[in-house]
């Protein structure tokens, strides 16, 4: 957490994954906003899926109420 902002990182399996997990977040209505960076490694093992997001809190000090 940081100012308005929520940074998750991480990996998974497989990509599917990762958009679903970012879909379940927009869903909530938590955030305003939520961007992604995905990156797919396939010289891992298991062609590992790493992702960093960005989600934008409402209300904290960034010009919404």
């Amino acid at each position: 957490y940081k100012g308005n902002k929520l940074e998750l990182r991480g990996d998974a399996d497989a990509s599917e994954k990762v958009y679903s997990f970012i879909q379940t977040l927009e869903q909530t209505g938590l955030f305003t906003e939520v961007t992604e960076d995905i990156k797919t490694d396939a010289s891992r093992p298991g062609r590992r899926t790493t992702f960093s997001l960005t989600c934008r809190l409402p209300g904290t000090g960034d010009g919404e109420s």
